[in-house]
């Protein structure tokens, strides 16, 4: 069954990767799929002998929405880079033509490390 995800005490999703991946199968009573290929008593037995395949979906959901913002932010990083080698070409202050993106930059660097330390 690989990892579980119980979305209620009737319904389950199995088969998952550790990280809530792989699409699984869900799981619901005969009574509501006749062809479910297992009863919810074989998934309760599982994660009672399996307790550690039990996901933590939230947990899982907030890690992927940090790892995204993170990834979302260097990209601005990396797409304001250009600035500092213009102005040093330029013998332009960066400070003064570019102040607000340079405020804005402090202020990614910032985040991403308040959500680094955050994710771990």
């Amino acid at each position: 069954m690989k990892y579980v995800y119980k979305r209620s005490s009737t319904d389950y999703v199995i088969g998952l990767e550790a990280d809530g991946s792989g699409g699984g199968y869900n799981v619901v009573p005969k009574s509501v799929d006749p062809y479910n290929a297992y009863e919810i008593a074989d998934v309760k037995a599982y994660l009672a002998a399996n307790p550690d395949k039990l996901l933590d979906m939230p947990t899982i959901e907030t890690e992927t929405a940090i790892a995204n913002e993170i990834v979302s932010l260097k990209a601005y990083l990396l797409s304001t880079d250009y600035i500092y080698p213009k102005c040093a070409e330029l013998g332009i202050d960066v400070a003064t033509v570019y102040a607000n993106t340079i405020t804005k930059r402090k202020m990614t660097r910032a985040r991403i490390q308040e959500l680094e330390a955050t994710n771990g």
